[in-house]
């Protein structure tokens, strides 16, 4: 059977346009030879023949001399493209960029590439921006994905199989080192076998860059230490406090273990470890891990001694540890502060050194176990599989594979050149285009450092959910560096029992990030969380249940449930107010009821946004009843709500008070309060971080009465939930104050004149006339503001994005705790539990509030 085609819209329009001109109306007629026939002639029907005419014309011209469809331009949306139009981005990485997309324009003029924007959050990493958008139902048609979280992708069904648009040539293989193809190539979807879904496109590894002046001032060899014991020297002989110069910049914080996988690994160690069936487990809890931890905690913190000169006279102090680690380690680093400092060597880091004279660079030092651990990492493009039209799949190849081929190359080489950066060019690359001249400008080091860190590096972790690896390494790592019993073991010099100690916490660390990362939990653990799960989930379903009876008990007529009167629903009696009830229970079924119900089932799914859910049961459940993350967002959410209702809550009633005992110019001053509510919200937002800024209005008050300092306030754990509040509080006591002024203009004025005239002060006339006639109000917008400073986290996302991270967000409330799970990890089957759980929380306060509400009887004033 020949297979159908299907006719182009313009065939079909033609049709359309047919079928309305034309008439069938069969006859019979008889040929020259009297032989009878039927006749089935379409008939034109006169009234609109002439305007058919012109409208064919136009038809035909079109499909003759239109654009054809594969000409027609293509919009294609890249993420992780810089943002080329802008004049405030003139790096050498934009202006590179801006060459090879003018070339590949210019061999495809009828693709539009874009750069794929969205809305940056707060003290999250730009990662999170695709995972929005893929969710939002915009997703860019190429992304650009690390190793970290290029299982994810996979395992989500984001990413199409480049294997099924091309065949990959032996020369393009040659280009990729033998280590990535673990990487880029695996088991997944459509059809569970392996396949190639990104395409490294830039080469990144790890080296050590250090300054040659202060290593040369320090009386130090110009070359990077060899191994961890030279590291060690190296770092104490250039850490002078009288300076404030510290010997080595490592990364702490959230992810501060990025900075220790090299030791990790340079120590025989493992990260993330791979079985013969493909599963993954966190491992460094192994003894070459504790060797690690004991190094990088030295590094950091053991006590020393360092002698050098003050006043004539030698002086002996104790120093702890040789590292700078705070957040503007890399201007520090520019500014002479810093003798050594990780770097990625690869297009976009070598840039950044700036001065082959000035830095140094070496690989990574050996460690016990004779390796220098050094990680391979790349820039890799892939294919959204969302892509519905070939044609955009086709234009996403054509991109990916320019930036593999050797025109692009070639024009990375000359833009760099052209722009002065040709010492920086890989070597191996001026060579290939004819640039020998350039080929001598590079350090011999830098050229050794990389072929020798490509050639013996490892992939940066890849394994399933590692993006979250560095996060849960870093956890122990933290709890080792405070651990005082460790601390006195280092300056004793007693490593085993340091070891001891370090191997615990690696352990414990290991079975969190297995439990909270992978998964993996012990089956009798399992079997306790499920048991516990089913409780709970029986005591959610049975208190909502409950709920909606009492609901229903105290707004249905008392003869509904006693059985007097008539009862029924008398559809006969009251069809017209039924009828004028449909729109609205139709509204409200539509948008709030039936999203319930959905998001009902989606607790017990891992859901996907590519449409595959699947049936977890109480997995979701068990999981977050023993989240610790989810708990302490419990906690800052109570702390946040405490805050809100201490300051934001009686702010409008006293601002109420005040206005109406304003003698004059009351209409001057509500204007003045209510100001905030007419400014947008985005202002509001920017308007405070500005102020809490480390320039802003609150440190340059501090600094007139004599305070110096420039604290970044949303970014201190003790003050930035504060912050936060602030903002509510202010935008908020304005426009909350007229419901208030309103309910005091029901307060006869007879009760102020008796109470003034009996000698009442004001503080009496407050709380024994005004409090007492708002009480109503005040209870029932008290249960109000309750419930919804639990919801609401618009404004700590805007601000804050939940950080600063001591462990946890020190301001991710539990709204933002669960939008956070369902958009930033789409797990919108754990956050929908979470919801519900949460809702369990705020049912009393409905249940309260609608109580009071149902014997309250609201008339106007006068």
């Amino acid at each position: 059977m020949a297979p159908v085609r299907k006719r182009s819209s313009l065939a079909r329009t033609e049709c359309a346009i047919n079928r309305l001109v034309r008439v069938i109306k069969p006859t019979i007629s008889t040929r020259p030879d009297n032989t009878p026939y039927i006749d089935i002639a379409p008939r034109v029907n006169p009234a609109i023949q002439r305007p058919a005419m012109w409208l064919m014309a136009v038809l035909i011209a079109t499909h003759a001399f239109g654009t054809p469809l594969a000409d027609r331009p293509i919009t294609l949306r890249v993420h992780g493209l810089p943002d080329i139009n802008s004049a405030a981005f003139t790096t050498i990485e934009v202006q590179v960029a801006k060459a090879i997309l003018a070339e590949f324009h210019r061999l495809h003029p009828q693709i539009k590439v874009l750069r794929s924007t969205g809305i940056m959050i707060e003290d999250r990493a730009a990662e999170f921006l695709p995972l929005m958008q893929i969710a939002g139902d915009i997703a860019p048609h190429v992304f650009e994905v690390r190793f970290h979280n290029a299982s994810t992708y996979i395992e989500q069904g984001f990413l199409y199989p480049i294997d099924q648009i091309t065949t990959v040539t032996d020369e393009e293989r040659k280009q990729i080192p033998n280590q990535l193809w673990p990487v880029i190539k695996r088991r997944g979807p459509p059809d569970d076998k392996e396949h190639i879904y990104c395409w490294p496109i830039q080469l990144q590894v790890r080296a050590l860059c250090y300054r040659r002046d202060l290593f040369q001032e320090a009386g130090l060899p110009d070359r990077a230490p060899n191994d961890w014991n030279e590291l060690m020297m190296f770092a104490r002989k250039l850490t002078d406090p009288g300076k404030q110069r510290s010997g080595i910049a490592l990364r702490f914080g959230d992810e501060g273990s990025y900075h220790w996988l090299p030791y990790l690994w340079s120590a025989g160690g493992e990260a993330m470890s791979q079985d013969a069936e493909g599963n993954w487990r966190c491992t460094f809890d192994s003894d070459a891990a504790a060797q690690a931890a004991l190094f990088f905690t030295k590094i950091r913190r053991q006590r020393w001694l360092k002698q050098y000169e003050i006043n004539g006279e030698m002086v002996e102090k104790k120093l702890m540890g040789v590292t700078y680690g705070e957040a503007d380690r890399f201007l520090v680093w520019f500014a002479g502060k810093i003798g050594m400092f990780q770097i990625r060597l690869g297009f976009d880091q070598m840039t950044q050194i700036r001065n082959p004279e000035l830095h140094g660079i070496g690989p990574m030092p050996l460690g016990p176990a004779g390796v220098r651990g050094s990680d391979l990492n790349a820039t890799m493009l892939a294919i959204h599989s969302g892509i519905e039209d070939p044609r955009v799949r086709e234009a996403a190849w054509k991109y990916i594979s320019f930036w593999m081929r050797p025109t692009a190359q070639k024009i990375m080489v000359e833009t760099m050149i052209k722009n002065g950066y040709g010492r920086f060019v890989q070597p191996q690359l001026l060579e290939k285009f004819g640039y020998h001249e350039y080929v001598r400008l590079i350090p011999e080091s830098w050229r050794k450092t990389f072929e020798e860190s490509v050639k013996n590096g490892k992939p940066a972790p890849y394994g399933r959910n590692s993006q979250q690896i560095y996060r849960w390494m870093t956890k122990p790592l933290g709890a080792i560096a405070r651990d005082d019993e460790i601390q006195d073991a280092i300056n004793k010099g007693d490593d085993e029992a340091a070891l001891a100690k370090i191997k615990d916490i690696l352990r414990h660390g290991v079975s969190e990030a297995n439990e909270k990362m992978l998964g993996l939990v012990h089956p009798e653990e399992r079997q306790f969380r499920r048991r516990v799960a089913l409780l709970v989930t029986i005591g959610i379903a049975a208190i909502f249940g409950a709920g909606f009876f009492y609901i229903w008990r105290i707004f249905a007529p008392p003869e509904f449930f006693s059985g007097a009167g008539k009862g029924g629903w008398q559809f006969r009696k009251y069809k017209v107010a039924y009828l004028l009830l449909v729109p609205g229970v139709g509204t409200i079924a539509l948008w709030q009821y039936w999203p319930l119900l959905h998001g009902g089932a989606m607790a017990f799914q891992d859901y996907r946004v590519t449409g595959d859910a699947k049936w977890v049961g109480l997995g979701n459940f068990e999981e977050i009843l023993f989240d610790r993350a989810f708990w302490m967002s419990v906690w800052v959410g109570l702390k946040y709500a405490f805050l809100v209702l201490l300051f934001g809550f009686p702010a409008p009633i006293i601002l109420a008070i005040l206005l109406q005992e304003v003698p004059r110019g009351k209409i001057i001053f509500r204007s003045i309060y209510y100001l905030p509510a007419v400014i947008s919200g985005v202002l509001v937002i920017f308007l405070w971080k500005t102020f809490f800024g480390p320039f802003g209005l609150i440190n340059e008050l501090r600094n007139a009465v004599g305070l110096d300092g420039h604290t970044n306030w949303l970014a201190e754990p003790r003050w930035a939930l504060v912050c936060c509040v602030v903002p509510v509080v202010w935008a908020g006591m304005g426009p909350g104050c007229l419901i208030y002024l309103a309910a005091l203009k029901t307060v006869p004025d007879e009760l102020y004149e008796s109470a003034s005239i009996d000698g009442a002060s004001i503080w009496t006339r407050i709380t024994r006339i005004t409090l007492p006639s708002l009480k109503a109000l005040i209870l029932i917008n008290l249960i109000g503001a309750v419930i919804a400073s639990f919801q609401s986290a618009n404004f700590i996302l805007a601000m804050t994005g939940g950080g600063p991270w001591t462990g946890y967000g020190r301001t991710e409330v539990v709204g933002l705790h669960i939008f956070s799970t369902a958009f930033f990890y789409l797990r919108f089957g754990v956050a929908t539990a979470m919801a519900w759980i949460v809702g369990l929380m705020l049912i009393g306060f409905t249940l309260i509030q609608l109580r009071k509400l149902r014997h309250m009887e609201f008339r106007t004033a006068g």
